[in-house]
């Protein structure tokens, strides 16, 4: 099937196939990447590192059953942003209903605009005051006659507005809770996020049910890991082919960056790399 490239990590590209984030950690070093909101995937079966600039595909939509890693992916892309961007740069929000997903990343208070939010309650409430922020920033922006809050920052060091990331580990949680508005304010932000700086890193084991028609219509770059079966794959890609994938890091990824989805083998991220971090 010509939407399943071949790829081959290792001779048998099995589920031992590991590759280690340190590989785009020291591209991006030695100033061959830029690490500025870089999300890492993974690499291709020719060992090139590809990696989502959220500059340019400004939210993420990343879907897989369980132990599939949509959860390394995330890990990494946390752990990625903590280390190339400071503080004063880039904030984030982190809405985890599943409890556990950001139990590894300890003292990162200076970069949380919330403590790391595990109630749906809370989350909606969070949600809420960003479309609000977003807001507030449009009305600066337009007032000071800039289209981008990069260009507003780049003229006014001693008053930036950082970038914001949110992270939301089970979007099937906060359908749940609220469907109709949950949607309807992460439809807000997609639609007017651009200028102001904001993305949305969204993943969910339960595609099929939890990513609505807006949601995948506003995601520009799409990852599909390991799916149940083929209605899960078409609700993420509008395709099948990612029932077929193998696991443990297996993806078919759609980005404006190429014509056609890619199949990459994710970064992995140890213990000890997160434990390397000054956390």
């Amino acid at each position: 099937m010509e939407y399943m490239p071949k790829v081959d990590i290792n001779k048998k590209r099995g589920y031992d196939a590991i590759v280690p984030i340190k590989r785009m950690w020291s591209e991006i070093e030695n100033g061959i990447i830029d690490g500025r909101l870089c999300v890492p995937l993974g690499e291709n079966n020719q060992g090139r590192g590809e990696c989502i600039k959220l500059g340019k595909d400004l939210h993420i939509l990343a879907a897989g059953e369980m132990l599939s890693g949509v959860g390394m992916f995330r890990r990494v892309a946390l752990a990625t942003l903590l280390k190339f961007n400071k503080p004063e740069d880039l904030k984030f929000i982190l809405i985890d209903p599943l409890y556990i997903s950001f139990a590894d990343f300890k003292n990162i208070d200076d970069y949380l605009l919330f403590p790391i939010i595990t109630q749906s309650n809370e989350a909606v409430k969070s949600l809420e005051w960003l479309n609000s922020e977003i807001d507030a920033r449009m009305v600066l922006l337009n007032g000071k006659k800039y289209r981008y809050i990069d260009e507003y920052n780049d003229a006014n060091l001693k008053d930036k507005k950082p970038n914001i990331v949110v992270f939301i580990t089970e979007l099937g949680e906060l359908i749940d809770f609220d469907s109709k508005g949950a949607d309807k304010l992460i439809t807000r932000i997609f639609q007017l996020s651009k200028c102001a700086g904001v993305h949305l890193i969204i993943n969910t084991q339960r595609a099929s049910s939890s990513v609505t028609g807006l949601i995948k219509a506003h995601a520009t770059a799409k990852i599909a890991f390991k799916a149940g079966d083929e209605t899960e794959s078409i609700s993420i890609l509008s395709k099948s082919g990612a029932e077929k994938l193998l696991g443990q890091g297996d993806m078919l990824v759609e980005s404006s960056q190429w014509n056609k989805a890619q199949r990459l083998q994710g970064y992995y991220l140890s213990d000890e790399d997160i434990q390397g971090l000054v956390f």
